[in-house]
């Protein structure tokens, strides 16, 4: 899917993560004989791709090897983001600025150099208070499933630093999902969430926990009258 996009920085980032991802499920999750299998199954679906569509990759081998690293441009975009960002550098100078300059896209494609330069100091360091934050959430859960879902995050973020990905709605969408579920999480892979939330209950009085059983029943058997 990756080469039918003809995205030299999807390619770049997300086929090395992809395949340490797969290979690191293939030897470490617990239901890794699955994972196998449907890795195998996916493998003789690429080689029929590769058979069948031989024509078309080939084409698009070819569109690689004569764009080989050039920029298409992005430096030469980035420099006059620079220069508009020095008559407002606070707040930026927004995010149509290119649009209205008469190019088609709207993004620098770079999304640190976007954020510095559409929305300025205010909006750089927002985002990076952003970025601080997801870090913790991360670091706070060091499970196999936060790690893929890190890379995963780590792709999306990698390609922003070459392409529109962090400014593009639908790309956005799928990093806010990614996001929600590190936050559902446990924080260990030996725990699940719901032993975490009944953990914290037995802690909280009028839970009704065992806790709260012992200490409403010891004034009980004070109030009681001594056996004759």
């Amino acid at each position: 899917a990756l080469v039918f996009t003809y995205s030299r920085a999807a390619l770049l980032v997300g086929a090395p993560v992809f395949l340490v991802i797969v290979g690191y499920a293939c030897c470490k999750a617990r239901n890794k004989f699955r994972i196998r299998i449907y890795t195998a199954v996916c493998a003789v679906g690429c080689l029929v791709a590769l058979v069948v569509l031989r024509d078309r990759l080939k084409e698009i081998f070819w569109f690689f090897i004569n764009s080989k690293f050039s920029d298409s441009g992005r430096f030469g975009l980035l420099r006059e983001g620079w220069n508009a960002f020095k008559h407002s550098p606070i707040f930026g100078v927004g995010q149509t600025y290119l649009q209205k300059q008469g190019y088609w896209f709207y993004s620098f494609h770079n999304t640190v150099c976007h954020y510095l330069f559409t929305c300025g100091i205010v909006g750089l360091l927002a985002y990076g208070y952003h970025r601080f934050r997801t870090v913790q959430l991360f670091w706070k859960k060091p499970t196999l499933e936060t790690l893929c879902l890190a890379a995963m995050l780590l792709v999306l973020l990698g390609n922003g630093l070459l392409d529109i990905c962090m400014v593009n709605g639908i790309p956005l969408m799928l990093y806010s999902v990614l996001l929600a579920f590190a936050e559902k999480l446990p924080a260990s892979l030996d725990k699940p969430a719901a032993e975490e939330t009944a953990d914290a209950d037995d802690m909280t009085p009028g839970s009704g926990s065992v806790t709260d059983a012992a200490d409403t029943a010891a004034p009980a058997a004070e109030d009681a009258p001594a056996a004759e």
